[in-house]
């Protein structure tokens, strides 16, 4: 595999999503460098198809190449105007580190390309990612020399966002900054530097921590789902995991007995987990207890909430609900929990955890540059929120 033509393939694709994006929007182009006059909106689409069958899988195969590789390539968009963010990336990457390679640049550019859309965050960009690296191509700034803190991260945007001009997406110091954070925290992730493992590795060396080892490896074999939105998925950018693939990895460490299921979806509520079905997945599989972890913005979703939990324990299911999953103080108020409306059942668990988020003395670190996210502060002390109560049976 060329990894020179997989890089310019991405680089062609992503620039062919962007201008689609600017081309289906209906307004006039941000700038010259974002001409849609011409453009068909089935040849751009096509590409941006190509891109997805090219790199699915990771590395990818000599079908793939085939098919998808030489159509890109031979797309007459132009992606050479040094204006173009890619093009300015790279530029920038190379002045800050000179002893990298233009394929090391390149990748890393094409990564912060399609990062500046969040559409793709969840599925080609992960792809991305996973092809990157099973090339030996660098896929977060410290792997080309750049120090990864965010004090650097400050600087770097403020240097970088003037340059960058017009585009149809945000291009400001603070969303740069968190482009920078998102790389290092998938990067690492997809390295094993940092991801789910350890951070469970740590914990597990944590004085409060030692003490629920045993308990942990006396816990009767069991199978807990968990139905969840981004705070529960391993995807979460703004840590490298959350505390639900922690947890898990401290418990499979010392207890393989216990079975897991997740069902997630990023910013899923009551409502669609009922329309998406997750509730009868789960019942399905039969496990011994159910956490709930979803949005709550209206009665619809209350609605939802208290049937979900009543299907549950009505099947003799222990369903488990945090009493807060924020701090009191944090200002995006629709991720507050409401508690189901339902009669009291043995089956039902209010997980507290308000009262330890709110006054944690680290609270202040735990929310995201996005307002909506959290870091690895907080997930670390959900962890062990929820596996104190998880030993308790």
């Amino acid at each position: 595999m060329n990894t020179s033509e997989l890089i310019r393939a991405n680089r062609i694709a992503t620039h062919a999503y962007q201008l689609l994006r600017v081309l289906k929007s209906g307004e006039p182009p941000p700038s010259p460098v974002w001409p849609t006059q011409g453009r068909a909106e089935h040849e751009l689409e096509a590409l941006v198809e190509h891109q997805h069958g090219l790199i699915s899988d990771g590395v990818p195969s000599a079908v793939q190449v085939s098919h998808h590789l030489g159509p890109v390539l031979a797309s007459a968009l132009d992606v050479s105007a040094p204006e173009l963010p890619v093009n300015i990336l790279q530029a920038w990457l190379r002045s800050k580190a000179p002893q990298a390679t233009d394929d090391q640049t390149g990748a890393i550019a094409t990564l912060l390309q399609m990062m500046l859309d969040i559409d793709r965050d969840g599925d080609v960009l992960q792809d991305m990612f996973r092809a990157y690296k099973a090339l030996g191509l660098p896929i977060h700034l410290g792997a080309i020399g750049l120090n990864a803190t965010d004090s650097n991260y400050e600087r770097f945007a403020q240097d970088l966002s003037p340059k960058l001009g017009l585009c149809p997406f945000e291009t400001d110091a603070r969303t740069l900054k968190m482009l920078f954070q998102k790389l290092r925290n998938w990067g690492r992730r997809h390295t094993g530097e940092r991801d789910a493992k350890v951070v469970a590795q740590e914990l597990l060396a944590e004085a409060d921590v030692q003490p629920l080892i045993p308990l942990v490896k006396k816990m009767p074999t069991q199978k807990i789902c968990v139905i969840g939105h981004s705070y529960t998925m391993d995807v979460n950018w703004s840590s490298p995991s959350s505390f639900v693939p922690i947890t898990m990895e401290i418990v499979r460490a010392l207890n393989p007995a216990i079975q897991f299921k997740l069902l997630q979806r990023g910013g899923m509520s009551y409502a669609e987990c009922r329309k998406l079905g997750f509730p009868e997945q789960a019942l399905t599989w039969k496990p011994d207890r159910v956490l709930l972890v979803m949005l709550l913005a209206g009665r619809a979703d209350q609605r939802a909430l208290n049937e979900i939990v009543q299907s549950f324990t009505q099947a003799g299911i222990e369903a488990m609900v945090f009493d807060s999953i924020v701090p009191d103080d944090t200002t995006a108020q629709f991720l507050r929990v409401s508690l189901p409306q339902v009669p009291p059942h043995p089956k039902f668990t209010l997980l507290p955890a308000r009262e330890k988020l709110s006054t944690a003395p680290n609270r202040g670190e735990f929310l995201s540059l996005d307002g909506i996210h959290m870091t690895e502060p907080y997930h670390r002390l959900m962890t062990k929120l929820w596996l104190a109560h998880l030993v308790k049976r």
